[in-house]
């Protein structure tokens, strides 16, 4: 830039020059008959600019040494901030290594129990078929064979209750073993046509020397024409009845169990509703204890006895039949006092 003023001031102080000495020619174009006068401004001017231009330069050589300090300084930064970014990206790296590895030694050791359990499925299932099964077959043609050769009325009824009680098992073993072969739900329904009050009769008098043995005394009445031919689930309605008057007997010492069974005309036609009532004397339960029974997380809580325990997963697996055959189930209880029961269930009319 210098460069170029100057080569800029020299042409204009030539041009000028000459048009002043063609003016006056003998003072060569100089008023003041001094003709380095305008060499002397032009140098002035370009001494001047050159300091201004030295200024200017130092300054902006300055702008720029510290835009390069600042510059190297931010680098300095963002290398430490990577630096840190990669420590902190490679400890959450090591960190869910560490987790993924517990993981997947949990899964194999959930893998292993899960096998574990259908080994012992399998042999449960040879078990119930062989060692359960089998039996239960032979009982009844063995009971049915020496049945006959009595002719004593109550030995004749002690048989029949022991053959129902031997097909009840029977029929109830074939449907565990189904349900173990098929993976279907545990409240899977089976209807199958039975006389209703027979049924009722019969499990009433199976349930009839358990009560006994611990003094108290069973009342089963039912208000079911002898007739009456029904389809329903006859394993499931075994179950709720041996499971709810079995916590009856249970909790109960020299006392009485009540069992009222009823149907009612369902306003479909081709349906009846049986209504059936348990009532007892004994111990009783506390609210809490109650509260907890009618929760269906009740069997996964480990703080109550034993026997408390069984209750609630009968009471539970009890409420799940009923609701799956469209019934409603009620419980009320209070210590000292007993236990009332009442449930409901829709059975389709044969």
């Amino acid at each position: 830039m210098k460069e170029i003023m100057d080569r800029i001031l020299k042409s204009a102080v030539a041009h000028y020059e000459k048009q002043r000495a063609h003016a006056n020619p003998t003072l060569g174009g100089n008023p003041s008959g001094n003709p380095h006068d305008v060499s002397a401004l032009t140098l002035a001017f370009l001494t001047d600019y050159e300091a201004l231009l030295g200024q200017k330069i130092t300054t902006q050589n300055n702008i720029i040494l510290q835009m390069e300090r600042d510059h190297a300084l931010l680098q300095r930064y963002l290398i430490v901030g990577l630096i840190l970014l990669s420590l902190l990206i490679s400890l959450i790296l090591y960190r869910f290594t560490v987790r993924a590895f517990k993981f997947q030694n949990r899964i194999e050791t959930a893998r292993r129990q899960i096998q574990e359990n259908l080994n012992f499925k399998n042999r449960l299932i040879s078990l119930l078929s062989h060692e359960v099964r089998s039996p239960l077959g032979s009982i009844v043609l063995y009971s049915k064979s020496v049945q006959q050769t009595v002719n004593d009325p109550e030995i004749q009824d002690t048989f029949n209750s022991i053959q129902y009680n031997a097909n009840s098992l029977l029929v109830l073993t074939n449907q565990i073993l189904n349900t173990l072969r098929n993976e279907k739900e545990v409240t899977h329904l089976e209807p199958v046509p039975f006389l209703l009050d027979y049924e009722i009769k019969m499990m009433g008098q199976s349930l009839t020397p358990l009560a006994e043995n611990k003094g108290n005394r069973l009342n089963n009445v039912r208000r079911i024409p002898e007739d009456l031919m029904v389809e329903a689930d006859r394993v499931k309605l075994g179950q709720l009845y041996f499971n709810l008057i079995g916590n009856a007997i249970r909790f109960t010492e020299n006392g009485t169990i009540d069992v009222f069974s009823a149907v009612k005309p369902d306003r479909d036609p081709n349906f009846y509703w049986l209504r059936v009532y348990i009532r007892d004397n004994g111990t009783g339960m506390q609210k809490s204890l109650l509260d907890s029974v009618l929760d269906d997380s009740f069997y996964q809580n480990n703080q109550f006895k034993i026997n408390q325990i069984s209750t609630g997963l009968g009471i539970h697996l009890c409420r799940e039949i009923i609701y799956k055959m469209q019934g409603r189930f009620y419980i009320k209880s209070a210590p000292g006092v007993g236990t009332q029961l009442f449930f409901t269930l829709r059975i389709a009319k044969c």
